[in-house]
């Protein structure tokens, strides 16, 4: 199955988590003065509401996390780089070189998991 757009999953989650909202904010005397069917009705959509938030944010996450881990060998070779030229350091100034490259590496990789 093809993955889902993420803006479009995003916006669903957005939309449901707002259903889930209503649904929490119906006072307890109204769900208390509900026949028992309607009370079954309103747990099992609030429940059916919860699920799906969580698994479409789990889609979410792994879809984050599939980009991250193709990200994975430039995350490991900025890593390696920045541990010699920290090795490597005289100075402030070269710290500060260091520090800015190896930064610049991790946010672009970053940015492209947004």
């Amino acid at each position: 199955m093809p993955a889902a757009d993420p803006a479009t999953t995003q916006s669903t989650i957005e939309s449901l988590s707002a259903l889930q909202s209503k649904l929490f904010a119906v006072p307890q005397s109204q769900v208390e003065a509900m026949s028992p069917e309607d009370r079954t009705k309103y747990s099992d959509t609030l429940n059916q509401t919860n699920l799906a938030i969580s698994k479409l944010e789990t889609a979410s996450l792994q879809g984050v996390n599939d980009a991250f881990k193709a990200q994975e060998p430039a995350l490991a070779a900025a890593a390696a780089k920045l541990k010699q030229d920290l090795a490597d350091l005289n100075g402030t100034v070269q710290l500060i070189n260091v520090a800015s490259q190896a930064l610049g590496t991790v946010t672009n990789i970053i940015k492209l998991l947004h």
